[in-house]
């Protein structure tokens, strides 16, 4: 059984708190493969983002005008996105491949002849996810298709009428084989929000009603911090827990139970585990 089924969104299981998923440009490694399809680097992300709204696991968050630096600081740019962008989690991606060339009747020993009116498109993709907080990778997906046929594009790219053609339906499988891969990854992660304010014992979230968090909620309180001897590296400590009190929209409201308080000054996060 698939994890995203496991790890139902139905409502009275820890579950069922929305993440926020960011969706980024997917550029394609060589455009001259792509000329026929313009902008498909965001044409990319916003079918793909259609496909994860459909489910109840994620809030989706619009990066298609955004792309990952391969050659810069990844896990910075990662955080500064999800941070910006008020992401959980980040998906940047590749369009590795979108050749062409003819397809063939093998003839075994003799070789082989063009296929007529038989050409062939290889598509390839790579998703990387990573935790917004840190940066880190947490999986990397990679996809394959192949589109027989007529397998030039003629018209909208990733829209409409182009679902129907030859092209189009081996976008719109590999597309469904990233979203199901997205779900089975993030699906039994925790919902992670940040503590964007305090008053006293109470604290302030930026997620609420919408990422399905409730009054009564009980998240986890958590901070990382640095250590002697660790070159720089962090550990993560668990202060205590979050009381949810009062649900707007987008933020919640909760009460700090615990013996220790965090430096609520400095990135404290909560957790639904």
């Amino acid at each position: 059984m698939r994890p995203s089924v496991l790890c139902s969104a139905k409502q009275g299981n820890p579950f069922a708190m929305r993440k926020k998923v960011l969706i980024l440009a997917l550029p394609v490694l060589r455009p001259s493969e792509a000329v026929d399809l313009p902008d498909l680097a965001a044409a990319w992300s916003n079918a793909l983002q259609l496909r994860l709204q459909k489910g109840d696991h994620f809030l989706i968050r619009d990066g298609s005008q955004y792309a990952i630096d391969p050659l810069g600081d990844v896990r910075q740019q990662s955080i500064t996105l999800a941070h910006t962008l008020d992401a959980q989690i980040v998906i940047a991606g590749q369009i590795t491949s979108m050749g062409m060339g003819a397809d063939r009747i093998g003839l075994g020993s003799l070789g082989s002849l063009p296929r007529p009116f038989g050409d062939k498109r290889v598509i390839e993709t790579v998703l990387d996810i990573y935790e917004g907080d840190s940066g880190a990778r947490l999986a990397r997906l990679e996809h394959h298709g192949e589109a027989r046929g007529t397998a030039l594009n003629q018209g909208s790219p990733l829209r409409g009428s182009f679902f129907g053609t030859p092209l189009g339906g081996a976008v719109a499988k590999l597309l469904d084989g990233q979203a199901e891969g997205i779900e089975d990854e993030l699906a039994c992660l925790p919902l992670q929000a940040r503590v964007v304010r305090t008053h006293g014992d109470e604290a302030r979230l930026d997620a609420g009603y919408t990422s399905h968090i409730r009054p009564g909620d009980s998240l986890r309180v958590t901070q990382r911090q640095g250590f002697p001897g660790s070159g720089g590296e962090q550990i993560e400590k668990t202060f205590g827990n979050l009381v949810v009190k009062q649900v707007f929209p987008e933020t919640a409201i909760g009460q700090f139970q615990g013996t220790e308080q965090p430096d609520w000054r400095y990135g404290v996060f909560v957790r639904a585990w």
